[in-house]
């Protein structure tokens, strides 16, 4: 049996008072507090196993975010709230719509911010799409407001400002 020391001893001593205190059941002897053996080590896992046990209560009910458009005039389209932007899997279009976005190899969706103009202003850009271009236009300029620059490029939709999480819960509110 090894003799502890005078600190070992305190902090022996300030563990008794913890476990005392936490479990009304469970009283150290004032002889185990001066010598390291089994029982202290057995103390040593309870005082543990007792602390995490009052830490982890359970829970309340987390609410869910719920994305919701607030466009700047009613959509040809309409959409509802959505969970989840960044789903990789498309949920489904579920009416027939005059145009189509297809996703990237990695399952997101084309919407990206470019900063031109030596970083001084910022674009969102639309790509891979299909179908009627002026019908996605007019669907932007409902979402985003008539006061902003639209240009259709090869290949892409520009927006004049960062409307990256208003195009982004679009698309996958319509199912893309």
């Amino acid at each position: 049996m090894l003799t502890a020391t005078r600190s070992s001893s305190a902090l022996f001593r300030r563990l008794s008072t913890v476990l005392s205190t936490s479990n009304n059941n469970m009283i150290i002897s004032s002889s185990s507090c001066y010598s390291f053996n089994h029982s202290y080590s057995t103390a040593t896992a309870t005082a543990a196993t007792e602390q995490t046990s009052e830490t982890t209560t359970p829970s309340p009910k987390t609410t869910v975010k719920q994305y919701k458009l607030n466009p700047a005039s009613p959509l040809q389209f309409p959409i509802n709230p959505i969970t989840n932007i960044n789903s990789i899997k498309p949920r489904g279009v579920s009416e027939k719509l005059p145009f189509h976005f297809e996703r990237t190899d990695s399952g997101r969706l084309p919407v990206y911010t470019d900063l031109i103009r030596s970083r001084r202003t910022e674009e969102t850009v639309l790509r891979r799409y299909s179908g009627d271009v002026n019908v996605i236009i007019q669907e932007l300029r409902n979402i985003v407001g008539d006061n902003v620059e639209i240009t259709q490029r090869e290949g892409t939709i520009r927006l004049k400002g960062k409307y990256t999480t208003h195009l982004l819960i679009w698309l996958s509110a319509l199912g893309f």
